[in-house]
């Protein structure tokens, strides 16, 4: 009897082990998936969209026919799509994590420029500058993604989501330059 009841025991200890043992898998690989969906959401759109944005940017023309110049708001559309979900995934992560709210901060003032581009409030030469700007900082991000090729595991660091943080905040002030001219 009391064979059985050592059994017994030494069973559920090992089971409540086993599920710990779940438990802390189960939250790294939860901070995994969350990593990852955070740095590709960055590399997005910093290596990627801006540089598309950019491209864009570069197309307008005042002189744009109402075809033309319904083609380039789609287009303009469709950048702040791929931007607003990608930010839409940085800020649902970054509330669960309490970090700094880059999307929020930074990448929602590129949502709102968009906006007041494909409503015709932006001169075009400040268009063209603000697509070199995108250009510009768009290869800051592409040097960390591909020609330093930061890691998974290296990308989210203080040091990296500091420079991640500053490339954004000097989009922004390089853009207001260019609008406050």
């Amino acid at each position: 009897m009391w064979g059985c009841i050592a059994i017994l025991i030494f069973l559920s200890f090992y089971l409540l082990y086993q599920l710990y043992e779940m438990n802390i898998s189960h939250q790294r690989n939860i901070e995994r998936i969350e990593e990852r969906i955070f740095r590709t959401s960055i590399k997005n759109i910093g290596a990627k969209q801006l540089y598309d944005i950019g491209e864009t940017l570069e197309l307008y023309n005042e002189g744009f026919n109402d075809t033309e110049q319904a083609l380039f708001t789609n287009a303009l559309n469709k950048d702040i799509r791929k931007i607003n979900q990608d930010g839409g995934d940085l800020a649902y992560l970054q509330q669960l994590e309490g970090i700094d709210l880059l999307y929020y901060e930074h990448i929602w003032q590129i949502e709102n420029l968009l906006i007041d581009i494909s409503s015709r409030s932006i001169s075009n030469n400040d268009i063209h500058s603000i697509a070199t700007i995108m250009k510009k900082h768009s290869d800051s991000f592409r040097e960390i993604f591909y020609e330093e090729g930061i890691s998974p595991e290296e990308f989210n660091t203080e040091e990296n989501i500091d420079r991640i943080t500053n490339i954004l905040v000097q989009l922004n002030k390089d853009i207001e330059m260019v609008l406050d001219r």
